[in-house]
């Protein structure tokens, strides 16, 4: 049991923690925090034990990931309210993906 427990809390996260208090109103998700996994060839958010996809191929992903399940992001993707009440959108990534951008970039 102890030995179970030694490897489990060894296990890091992927990728680099974010949270909702790091980017206050332009957060685009209703969790409160996850970690976000920059690749040269995609963008990845993990919480809560699931993976999402945020930009590129997913088959590719999914061959790397070797049979770990890529959610859905709409179940974790913030709406807002664009218009008065007449039109909805999800909130941009744009602000992940290139902190993301600017990660890999740094790294090559």
């Amino acid at each position: 049991m102890l030995l179970l427990f030694l490897l489990l809390s060894s296990c890091s996260p992927h990728g680099d923690p974010v949270t909702k208090e790091m980017y206050g109103s332009a957060w685009p998700f209703t969790v409160e925090e996850g970690h976000l996994e920059c690749l040269s060839y995609a963008v990845l958010f993990h919480a809560d034990g699931k993976t999402y996809l945020l930009q590129g191929d997913p088959g590719r992903i999914r061959e790397e990931m070797a049979g770990e399940p890529l959610h859905d992001l709409g179940e974790i993707w913030r709406r807002q309210d664009a218009i008065g009440d007449t039109w909805s959108a999800n909130m941009p990534l744009d602000t992940l993906i290139a902190s993301c951008s600017e990660t890999v970039s740094s790294e090559q």
